[in-house]
């Protein structure tokens, strides 16, 4: 095996050891950001919806709140916060184009 090969499989292991370490990282900080941020609230609902949910919830092996939280952050999302579709945006002029610049121009416009 060429010492290239050894080298590209040692960088290989590397980048999958440390994109573990991230994933698994990324996760407890989204734990840990979730039970931080959470308030506890009441609220009253008729008993054929919350049993809908409760069902909804056991046959997708969830919990009930987890659902209601997900409900209610898709109606956040639609509702009351809903994000443009990027066709929706306008555009805006920045400027006229600068053409026959060469890498040394465009290097020092740029740093400028």
């Amino acid at each position: 095996m060429s010492i290239q090969l050894l080298r590209l499989y040692y960088n290989l292991n590397v980048i999958k050891r440390f994109s573990y370490f991230l994933k698994n990282f990324l996760d407890n900080f989204a734990i840990i950001h979730y039970y931080i941020h959470m308030k506890t609230i009441t609220i009253n609902v008729s008993e054929p919806i919350y049993s809908d949910f409760k069902k909804y919830a056991k046959d997708a092996d969830r919990t009930t709140s987890e659902i209601i939280r997900e409900a209610m952050a898709d109606y956040h999302a639609k509702k009351i916060k809903p994000r443009k579709n990027i066709l929706e945006i306008k555009t805006v002029s920045l400027g006229k184009i600068k053409t026959g610049l060469d890498m040394a121009e465009i290097a020092e416009e740029m740093h400028n």
